[in-house]
């Protein structure tokens, strides 16, 4: 990152980070097979990966996100719409069933300022 004073770099180099699920972070460099929500894998340009990581049972339904959080290139890369929701459904029987047969319409935004984008991938 020496050619833009660490602000933006690797921009190629993704992974994957969720918030609000409560998972582990270990991954391939802990032993295992495949990354978890590790935000120091890195999974390189023209090349796939598997991340993998178990929701426990008791765990709160929700919406929650993603998005790749590469260092120095998170902005760049989140902010360019590689962005999404994760749904956690909650356990049969828990929500009343005026609410847990209401029809689910998931509308996720994101800003975006195609100016700033466009400077930063120079």
């Amino acid at each position: 990152c020496t050619d833009t004073d660490g602000a933006i770099c690797e921009t190629a180099t993704t992974n994957f980070h969720t918030h609000g699920l409560h998972v582990s972070s270990k991954g391939v460099y802990d032993g295992l097979e495949h990354h978890s929500d590790d935000i120091f894998a890195h999974v390189q340009p023209g090349l796939a990966s598997t991340f993998y990581f178990s929701i426990p049972d008791n765990h709160m339904g929700g919406t929650h996100w993603y998005h790749p959080h590469h260092h120095h290139a998170t902005a760049l890369q989140a902010g360019g719409g590689a962005a999404g929701v994760l749904i956690v459904e909650d356990p049969d029987g828990y929500l009343p069933s005026e609410y847990s047969s209401m029809a689910e319409k998931i509308l996720f935004i994101s800003g975006h300022n195609l100016a700033t984008l466009q400077e930063m991938a120079k």
